[in-house]
């Protein structure tokens, strides 16, 4: 395509320095260069003076927390606290992701708990054995599960919210199921002064003696034969869990179906949790 002339212009030979001929040579407008060293080149964010950075990756504690931008030898990275990102690692001989359950994880951050009372009653039909705690009234809630045992049939109860008076039973305390945790239970006994992380276990002397009346049974099971331990709703964790009631008082009830010494068990686990949204 030919260029059109201006006006008034005139024709102009470009020369370039030939060095190996040691002579000027016209110009013919192609330009053969080599390799182009290009020094340092920010990427920005157009709505703010945040800097890309680019980050060789290593699989090691390298800790990515406050890195914008490129990350080279891409390694799969996760977040564990809210200022620190840590690499993943997956299974060797599967090349598979492992995970842990979300209750496993909440063992792992202290943040899971366990109560029990074991008692055995007199040759009497209708004896129980009970624990009674009261939710902490805030948004932490409690996500519960239950397993019972009886060494002859008996049947079980979980009370929300009945009368029973206070101090009528005996202090037990809560465990951290991950005992190098210093965290504790917001859970409390049924008392006049309650106190944190404990509960009340009561035998059949106690219980009788407690005012213990009302409240809405919300679950129930029994144990034919004397069983053990058996968990109480279903045969997994999605059927089993039960939300507990934020500020609410509860009893697990354990009562003999006949007249025979039992031997009565009742495990409580759960974790404790403030839901995100």
């Amino acid at each position: 395509m030919a260029v059109p002339k201006q006006k008034g212009a005139n024709k102009v030979a470009i020369l370039i320095w030939n060095d190996t001929d040691k002579q000027y040579e016209a110009w013919d407008g192609v330009l053969n260069v080599g390799d182009i060293e290009i020094g340092a080149v920010e990427l920005k964010d157009g709505d703010s003076d945040t800097r890309a950075d680019i980050v060789s990756a290593a699989d090691d504690s390298t800790d990515l927390e406050d890195t914008n931008g490129l990350v080279a030898n891409a390694i799969l990275n996760g977040r564990i606290s809210n200022t620190a990102i840590r690499p993943l690692r997956i299974d060797g001989a599967t090349n598979t992701l492992q995970t842990i359950s979300y209750e496993h994880h909440e063992i792992h951050s202290g943040s899971s708990y366990a109560a029990h009372f074991d008692n055995t009653t007199t040759s009497d039909d209708d004896h129980r054995t009970a624990i009674g705690m009261v939710m902490s009234a805030t948004a932490k809630w409690v996500h519960l599960v239950i397993e019972v045992t009886a060494s002859s049939p008996a049947e079980f109860f979980v009370y929300e919210a009945p009368t029973i008076d206070n101090d009528a039973g005996t202090q037990a305390t809560i465990y951290n199921r991950n005992r190098n945790s210093g965290n504790t239970s917001l859970v409390t006994d049924i008392s006049a002064s309650p106190t944190a992380n404990k509960f009340e276990t009561y035998t059949e002397a106690q219980i009788a003696a407690a005012n213990f009346s009302g409240g809405t049974v919300i679950d129930h099971t029994i144990l034919a034969g004397g069983e053990g331990p058996k968990a109480v709703g279903g045969s997994g964790r999605g059927s089993q869990e039960w939300i507990l009631d934020q500020g609410a008082k509860y009893v697990f009830v354990m009562q003999n179906l006949g007249a025979s010494a039992n031997q009565h068990e009742i495990h409580l686990d759960w974790y404790e949790h403030t839901d995100k949204n």
